[in-house]
């Protein structure tokens, strides 16, 4: 098993290259947002990462809990920063990939 705050490094890394290139178009806010999400979430993330690397989680468990996680909600206030529906949507999407993408290669 992997040191979580490897992984964790890694993690960051990746979505805030993310955030960098997808969403250069958008307020810088929305890179400080994105990771403000991600430590939100660092308790569920780890406790999922363990999950899978013990084999009690599949990759596409992992994923629905990610994308589920109720901290995810949090990103919805960007609506309030004038993103339309398709670009939050995009935004999430891509972000919950990143993150999946990042915890697979990591293991």
């Amino acid at each position: 098993m992997i040191a979580f705050i490897n992984l964790w490094e890694t993690l960051l890394a990746a979505v805030t290259n993310f955030a960098v290139s997808e969403l250069k178009n958008f307020p810088d806010q929305t890179i400080t947002d994105i990771v403000k999400f991600l430590e939100n979430a660092k308790g569920d993330i780890e406790r999922w990462v363990i999950q899978y690397a013990e084999g009690k989680l599949t990759a596409d468990e992992l994923k629905w809990l990610i994308k589920g996680s109720k901290d995810l909600a949090e990103l919805l206030f960007l609506k309030e920063k004038e993103f339309t529906k398709e670009q939050l949507n995009h935004i999430l999407n891509n972000l919950v990939e990143v993150i999946v993408s990042a915890v697979l290669k990591a293991i």
